[in-house]
């Protein structure tokens, strides 16, 4: 064989290796773009290919929660490496290679809550017979406790809402009070005197004198509301051209005023007393009527003090005499 036979020998050797190494990665390169388009279902473990959305044993959505071949033999590896979590062939195994049967929402081991992790809870079926019963029994509970709250707030403003009327009725009453022991206190709010002394002056004519009877009274008021009630003493001296008699009266007085700084009256005044007179050197007493009606203003100067002027009406009798006579007093109370 000649060296160009040799040549062309070796020249086709050397294609048909490079044609393999050439074909060998081909043939690499496209065995896993097929691995790397396959998708794992997380629930049956079943491979598919990356064109299936949905998993047809479980109805899992593959592309939300399928994962790739590649992630899931890097996943397997590190639980491999990790004993505290087991492999996850060993946590479902299909009913058609063996297994048994499940649903995601069965009472099975720690997988339920590896499987309910992974798919959601959305996929779970309807609720147990104790779990409804335990749900109802929670919103019971909730619902006692929200009544007891609402109750004891409800209480606890109807408390304050006691309180505080009570609490404004006491200042009413207290302002009340307080106002009452003012006036009282106060020159406006004290009324009549209890007792005041004065002069009084009225006529009892005889013949042509005019009998003019003056003299002292002492006054006793024994209300000092807007009913009027009092007692009087009068000692006087009624004088004539020719002698003096001596004049004592007591009366009583009923009537109505206006408890004041300034407080008006008017009374009806009616009494009783004696007369004594000197006559031709004999001392005689005669029986007196008194009837009249007297009105006047008891002006409180200080807390103390109280001037009282009056002016009135008053018949008097002696036997079968009458005398009708104006009347009028100056008085200080106490």
């Amino acid at each position: 064989m000649t060296f160009l036979e040799e040549s062309l020998d070796m020249s086709k050797s050397l294609r048909t290796v490079m044609l393999a190494q050439i074909m060998s990665v081909m043939l690499f390169t496209i065995c896993g773009v097929a691995l790397a388009d396959r998708v794992r279902c997380p629930v049956c473990a079943q491979v598919f290919s990356d064109d299936i959305k949905y998993c047809p044993n479980d109805g899992t959505n593959l592309v939300l929660d399928g994962r790739r071949e590649s992630a899931e033999k890097k996943r397997l590896k590190d639980q491999v490496d990790d004993p505290k979590e087991p492999l996850t062939e060993e946590k479902y195994t299909r009913h058609d290679q063996g297994g048994d049967r499940q649903r995601s929402d069965d009472r099975i081991s720690g997988n339920y809550s590896d499987r309910r992790r992974r798919i959601g809870t959305e996929r779970r079926g309807p609720d147990s017979a104790a779990e409804k019963r335990r749900k109802a029994r929670s919103l019971r509970r909730e619902f006692e406790q929200k009544d007891k709250e609402i109750r004891s707030e409800y209480k606890e403003k109807l408390n304050r809402m006691w309180r505080a009327r009570h609490d404004r009725a006491r200042e009413d009453l207290m302002a009340r009070r307080g106002l009452y022991k003012l006036r009282k206190r106060s020159l406006w709010g004290r009324g009549a005197p209890l007792t005041s002394v004065g002069m009084r002056l009225s006529w009892m004519e005889e013949a042509a004198d005019a009998g003019q009877v003056t003299g002292a009274e002492l006054d006793f008021n024994l209300s000092k509301t807007k009913v009027r009630v009092g007692l009087s003493t009068f000692i006087g001296i009624r004088r004539l051209s020719e002698r003096g008699d001596l004049v004592f009266l007591e009366n009583v007085s009923v009537g109505m005023q206006y408890p004041w700084r300034f407080s008006p009256y008017i009374v009806a005044r009616g009494g009783l007393g004696t007369l004594i007179s000197n006559r031709f050197g004999v001392d005689i007493t005669y029986l007196i009527r008194t009837l009249g009606l007297e009105g006047g203003v008891d002006c409180r100067i200080t807390k103390a003090i109280v001037i009282t002027p009056s002016f009135g009406y008053i018949r008097c009798a002696i036997d079968n005499v009458y005398w009708n006579s104006f009347t009028a007093k100056l008085a200080v109370g106490f």
